[in-house]
């Protein structure tokens, strides 16, 4: 019994009994468990889930240091690329768009608010725990500038500090 690809494994493991089961309960917007998943196979079952899931899947891992690995596992398996919530390894004092952390949150916040988001987000506890700004604050932090705009130079540089 050969494999032609690993994208094969995901279909096949959707075929279990066992898996219908957990397939039917997240679908009617309950939780469902597979044990006994360990290393690559907890990715193989991640996507199994998401290719069963009607909206977006999020995958918390209990580690920040288990993630990257995690979504290496899981985009060999994936028609679409999984997107991580990074996190701080401690919380900064100062949140800055500069920080890469902090900019490829909001990113991610806002890939999540548009019309295509990702279909599978993975993120550590410590990234849930994090703080993020509010949409309020982040609406109000937001200036559109298309070419041709005229803008007054001293009210922008004022509104960039």
């Amino acid at each position: 019994m050969s494999i032609p690809a690993l994208s094969e494994l995901v279909n096949r493991i959707r075929r279990f009994d066992g898996f219908a089961t957990v397939a039917r309960a997240m679908q009617a917007g309950h939780s469902g468990t597979i044990d006994g998943a360990w290393g690559s196979s907890c990715a193989l079952a991640t996507a199994a889930v998401a290719a069963e899931a009607p909206s977006q899947v999020l995958i918390v891992l209990p580690r920040i240091q288990d993630v990257d690995d995690f979504a290496a596992d899981l985009l060999s398996l994936l028609p679409d690329s999984p997107v991580v919530f990074p996190a701080w390894e401690s919380l900064p004092k100062d949140r800055s768009v500069s920080d890469a952390v902090y900019g490829a949150r909001l990113r991610l916040l806002q890939e999540i608010e548009s019309a295509n988001p990702p279909k599978v987000i993975i993120a550590s506890i410590a990234a849930l725990l994090h703080p993020v700004p509010s949409k309020k604050s982040v609406t109000a932090s937001t200036r559109t500038i298309r070419v041709g705009d005229t803008l007054e130079t001293e009210e922008f540089l004022g509104w960039l500090v």
